[in-house]
């Protein structure tokens, strides 16, 4: 019990420091795991619910199985702890922070997409003039899901990073639809990307990812995308989600009957 004692308040003390992509790598790696369908489902909830800690200490004791199911258990009651002390989590505000979300609308469409995803990648024109489409109406949020690990990382890195260059949700289509046409000419390494981004007339800059990084984590907490793309629509009590091209699909065109 001293020993899972001293492992908790590690872990505490690093996760005060640890960067938010820690969790979205760990995500990631649980998902492509070997674990039973529970254990998974389980596994995604706490690391979700207590990011920072509970990706920490996936990593020390949550590998073997035996040691998974206690660390399962630990992290529950934790989290049912701090929801009573808290009263559950609160909103993110970020209004002076430069965000991948555009519009000022209550309604709000939240786009789920991976740079090496193939049917993101088929469906990156077609959603782009979806979103135009219903700019006026709605808010736009974009939500980079990284299933690629590293790979989805570096992309994600090169989009924030440039991303206060777009002023406009078209500006910002224009970003992305250059990211994914690197992703399918293959480009892994960060030194040809950039020289790839320069060609088109980026040059990343310095960002603060870790509000975006913050908001995306309340997000994927919120919605659950089961994977990519994913759209999810949002207005007031209203919740549609859609996985997947046809869904996807059947889902803007639902959208915009119920748009004048």
């Amino acid at each position: 019990m001293d020993r899972m004692a001293l492992i908790i308040t590690g872990a505490i003390m690093v996760s005060s420091i640890a960067p938010v992509e820690l969790f979205l790598w760990i995500l990631v790696t649980v998902l492509r795991s070997k674990l039973d369908t529970t254990m998974k489902i389980l596994s995604v909830l706490v690391i979700t619910f207590i990011p920072l800690i509970g990706s920490i200490l996936y990593l020390v004791i949550g590998r073997k199985e035996k040691n998974r199911k206690v660390l399962l258990a630990l992290l529950a009651g934790f989290l049912v702890t701090i929801s009573v002390l808290r009263g559950g989590s609160e909103p993110v505000h970020a209004a002076d922070q430069i965000l991948p979300v555009f519009g000022k609308s209550e309604k709000e469409i939240r786009v789920y997409t991976d740079y090496f995803c193939p049917p993101c990648q088929t469906m990156e024109d077609e959603l782009a003039t979806h979103l135009l489409q219903l700019q006026g109406s709605m808010r736009v949020v974009f939500v980079d899901f990284p299933i690629n690990g590293n790979l989805s990382l570096l992309y994600i890195d090169r989009f924030l990073r440039i991303l206060p260059r777009t002023k406009t949700l078209n500006d910002c289509l224009a970003l992305r639809r250059i990211l994914f046409e690197a992703a399918k000419k293959g480009i892994k390494n960060p030194d040809e990307l950039d020289r790839f981004l320069a060609g088109k007339g980026y040059v990343p800059g310095e960002f603060d990812k870790e509000p975006v990084f913050r908001l995306w984590t309340d997000m994927i907490r919120e919605d659950r995308p089961g994977g990519t793309p994913t759209v999810v629509f949002r207005d007031g009590v209203k919740f549609r989600k859609a996985s997947g091209i046809p869904e996807v699909r059947k889902l803007f065109e639902k959208i915009s009957r119920s748009e004048p």
